[in-house]
């Protein structure tokens, strides 16, 4: 026979969720507090020019093993896409090319375009 929960109590599955939504918060605070210690101490390091100089060099060097990994990290981190859109936002117009294609209606055209290319 089931077991039933007197009435006015909350089901187990509502106090196992909340449980587990207060542990997300708190993993949640935690890692936003490691993030921003971690921020702190790099920003703040004597040695982080030294950091940024040898990506760029790994960057540059087209012997380096790792150059993908560092032209990664330049273009992902240090050259983020947002900072050009940033500069958009501050009124600058931006240059852009937008093509729009679009049918109306259905296509019955089943002409057949024969030909050769050529270089010219």
């Amino acid at each position: 026979m089931p077991r039933t929960l007197p009435p006015g109590t909350p089901s187990r599955t509502r106090t196992v969720e909340k449980a587990e939504r207060d542990v997300r918060k708190d993993n949640e605070k935690q890692t936003a507090k490691a993030i921003h210690a971690l921020k702190s101490e790099m920003m703040g390091s004597q040695r982080l020019s030294h950091v940024l100089n040898k990506i760029m060099d790994a960057a540059l060097d087209d012997e380096h093993k790792h150059q993908a990994a560092a032209w990664k990290i330049v273009m992902d981190r240090a050259l983020p896409q947002t900072v050009f859109e940033q500069e958009v936002s501050k009124g600058q117009t931006r240059n852009a090319i937008q093509i729009n294609i679009s049918t109306m209606g259905q296509s019955t055209s089943t002409d057949i375009i024969e030909g050769e290319v050529t270089d010219d």
